[in-house]
């Protein structure tokens, strides 16, 4: 029986022993894939810091093109505040003008109604410089008729003066 006995032992050694070298060898397997993979873990592992380092800088590109438009903003706002002032400078301006503009509409109507006043009153005053110039004119003939009858009379009174004096 003893040797019965080691010949089971030898014989579970001996597929103990194949056991660990197949374990052994799988364990190499399992290692050189592990290896394997991470080396591929590794490159990926590169290539996402590569990327991260790539949008770092993209995002500094951002931050400063965000910075310049929040500048840019700050800017566009102030010019806003500023055209408002000179928008209600102008509203008041205009508002004024416009005041000016009524008065003088007002003024224009007054100009007009005495114009129109001023020709009614010509018209009237025209009328009666000519009515003075006819009676100049029947004046002036009257005065030529009368100056023909004074020489008329002075013509008689010398004939008669002369009549007389050859009567003497």
């Amino acid at each position: 029986g003893l040797e019965e006995r080691l010949t089971t032992v030898e014989t579970g050694r001996s597929a103990a022993a194949e056991r660990v070298q197949h374990l052994q060898a799988e364990a190499q397997a399992v290692h050189e894939q592990h290896k394997a993979r991470v080396s591929a873990l590794e490159g990926e592992l590169a290539s996402v810091r590569e990327g991260l380092g790539e949008a770092n800088g993209e995002m500094q590109g951002l931050s400063e093109t965000n910075a310049k438009l929040n500048d840019d903003l700050t800017d566009a706002n102030a010019k806003v505040e500023e055209l408002g002032g000179e928008l209600a400078s102008l509203r008041e301006t205009e508002t004024k003008l416009l005041g000016e503009v009524d008065s003088l509409g007002a003024q224009i109507e007054i100009l007009e109604s005495d114009a129109e006043n001023m020709s009614e009153e010509i018209e009237v005053r025209g009328a009666a410089a000519d009515e003075a110039v006819k009676g100049m004119v029947a004046a002036e003939a009257r005065v030529q008729q009368l100056d023909a009858e004074v020489t008329e009379l002075e013509t008689e009174l010398t004939q008669t003066t002369a009549a007389l004096q050859q009567t003497r």
